[in-house]
């Protein structure tokens, strides 16, 4: 199962979704008040979980709260992954260890003319540089603790899931530390991240991604 959270994400969510669909069965987080995403999800008859948890007891954006509601009593392989992540449509859960967390490398797509030249089959991306030791390798020690892309199998998540959090920052760190560097893995290839980084751990500040026709 894919779980991903948008609140108003839909015009990330609208050019994803096709490639999770690809890949998995789907659940969509989001608040009731986020009609466009409400909207979209069923459209493409995608299940959802609506909730009010993000804003609880003055939370500014408590999107681990939300998560946690919606994985409760999921069962095979859970991917967390950010709504505006495109993934590869080839995606395969086989021969994956069910005791490890498993990630891909990121690629940014930082405009949506970027993301129409993408569909051209066009290179208009950058690769992401992470941390103080800078280009997220193979032996960087971030490998797997960024809520991007953070897929794990159920037989771990009663032991390895957590709470709340008072906004999206860091909860995604805390729940990969659960594992140690051994079991953090990158899966070969890239994933490709839409818009702009590190912005909107606090609800959506960012402007609207909408690509020209």
């Amino acid at each position: 199962m894919i779980v991903t959270v948008s609140v108003n994400y839909a015009d990330f969510l609208v050019h994803t979704l096709p490639f999770m669909k690809a890949v998995d069965d789907v659940t969509v987080v989001t608040h009731p008040d986020d009609h466009e995403t409400i909207g979209l999800c069923k459209e493409s008859d995608i299940k959802m979980h609506q909730t009010k948890v993000f804003y609880k007891d003055h939370a500014r954006f408590d999107k681990a709260a939300a998560i946690s509601e919606a994985i409760k009593g999921m069962s095979g392989w859970v991917l967390l992954l950010d709504a505006d992540i495109l993934i590869p449509k080839t995606l395969k859960y086989d021969g994956l260890d069910q005791n490890k967390l498993y990630t891909y490398r990121r690629r940014l797509i930082e405009s949506p003319n970027g993301l129409r030249a993408f569909y051209q089959g066009k290179r208009d991306f950058r690769e992401f540089q992470v941390g103080r030791n800078g280009y997220c390798g193979e032996h960087n020690n971030w490998v797997g603790l960024l809520g991007y892309f953070q897929l794990f199998h159920a037989n771990n998540l009663p032991a390895k899931y957590l709470g709340s959090y008072r906004d999206a920052s860091t909860y995604d760190v805390v729940f990969g530390r659960r594992w140690t560097a051994e079991d953090r893995q990158y899966i070969p290839g890239y994933v490709y991240h839409l818009g702009q980084v590190n912005k909107n751990w606090r609800g959506r500040k960012t402007p609207r991604f909408e690509v020209p026709a």
